[in-house]
């Protein structure tokens, strides 16, 4: 990740997400430097319990990234969250959190899961030291939170930018009554309100119920009044079927487009003829095959993917770390010009969002190709 800084005259840092040196056989050591402008940084992880595997690759993957940044005034405080069910794992985020309070952390990463970090927000807020949750839910957001998880809205609003500029701003969205559905549907309104785009169709279907989408559909889907687009938050099968019974009805992809969401790359989908020419928001997979080909190397196991991002929030926090007056200020934290991660340029926003800067692909015969890059700076 490099820091691309605010400045009119911008000189980025070292590449931190470097190829650590054939000499590297392991993890570094937690460090512990002696200096006095050491930044403590606390990260608060699910090292025991159920989700401790993903704990340790995400403790892993933030070792990896202090070593390759080589950041000698960093000190990172691992600090236990325990469970994902927040009645089990009330105490012990609690406890983790005024822990980081007590060792005067300068910055705390994580927790991971939306509920742990509602619970670990008011401390942090309480004693003003800010926050990067792995999350993605956006109600963490604010008042000192910064949320680091990708988020639907820049999905949303790449793919309806892509619709508005081939003349296709009549829109429907597909979603079904579940959070991810409801992320997708409240993110195209959001953007319709924002940009001069008119408001989406809404059809939910019920996901376990294929015999009544037909029936559901040909209520919205009229020959004459049909829309220019369809969004379509389904993945795998269910997006598949969805899309050849909108063929079915008479609205073949060269006549409806089909637009897409992450779902699309969540399961394989079969007999995807049917969304043909179907564009979907996405990172550029260039920036993370180095981490991911690092990570593998050094611990003999592919990194899920919320690794990922705890290597570019300590990445981040170094580079951060290295500036005179480092404070890991919201100021700091919300560069306009971003930062550059394992899922290419995102910044934050000041209100404690994420925006990133996502490719665009499209089916072309049966596969997701990109046809067009994410923007290189915002």
């Amino acid at each position: 990740m490099d820091f691309m800084g605010g400045t009119s005259q911008q000189t980025p840092a070292p590449d931190y997400a470097a190829a650590p040196s054939e000499a590297t056989t392991e993890a570094a050591p937690l460090m512990k430097p002696e200096d006095a402008q050491v930044k403590r940084i606390a990260l608060l992880l699910p090292l025991s319990g159920p989700d401790q595997a993903l704990g340790q690759a995400m403790l892993n993957a933030a070792q990896m990234a202090l070593a390759d940044a080589g950041a000698n005034n960093i000190e990172l405080v691992p600090k236990d969250t325990g469970a994902k069910v927040a009645a089990e794992a009330a105490q012990k985020i609690t406890l983790a959190a005024e822990e980081a309070v007590s060792e005067k952390a300068s910055l705390v990463l994580g927790p991971v899961f939306s509920s742990a970090a509602a619970q670990a927000k008011p401390v942090m807020a309480s004693a003003k030291i800010p926050m990067i949750t792995f999350s993605n839910d956006s109600r963490l957001a604010g008042y000192g939170t910064f949320v680091l998880g990708p988020l639907q809205y820049d999905q949303v609003a790449t793919v309806l930018t892509h619709a508005k500029q081939l003349g296709r701003s009549r829109v429907t969205v597909i979603a079904g009554n579940d959070a991810f559905g409801n992320a997708i549907v409240n993110s195209a309104n959001i953007y319709a309100q924002q940009n001069v785009f008119p408001a989406p169709q809404v059809v939910r279907l019920v996901e376990d119920s294929p015999a009544s989408w037909r029936a559901t559909l040909a209520k919205y889907f009229v020959a004459g009044s049909e829309p220019q687009a369809v969004l379509i938050a389904f993945r795998g099968a269910a997006l598949s079927n969805i899309a050849q019974t909108l063929t079915a009805m008479g609205f073949p992809p060269e006549k409806l487009l089909r637009l897409g969401a992450s779902s699309w790359f969540e399961q394989p989908i079969p007999n995807a003829g049917a969304l043909e020419g179907g564009v979907v928001a996405a990172p550029d997979p260039q920036y993370k095959k180095r981490f991911v080909d690092n990570y593998t190397k050094l611990f003999k196991s592919t990194p899920p993917v919320l690794a990922g991002y705890a290597y570019d929030a300590v990445a981040l926090a170094a580079v951060l770390a290295r500036q005179p007056d480092a404070s890991f200020s919201s100021a700091q934290l919300a560069s306009p010009s971003g930062f550059i991660g394992n899922d290419g340029l995102f910044r934050f926003l000041p209100n404690g969002l994420n925006q990133r800067a996502l490719a665009l692909w499209q089916f072309r015969n049966g596969k997701l190709e990109i046809i067009q890059p994410a923007v290189s700076s915002f």
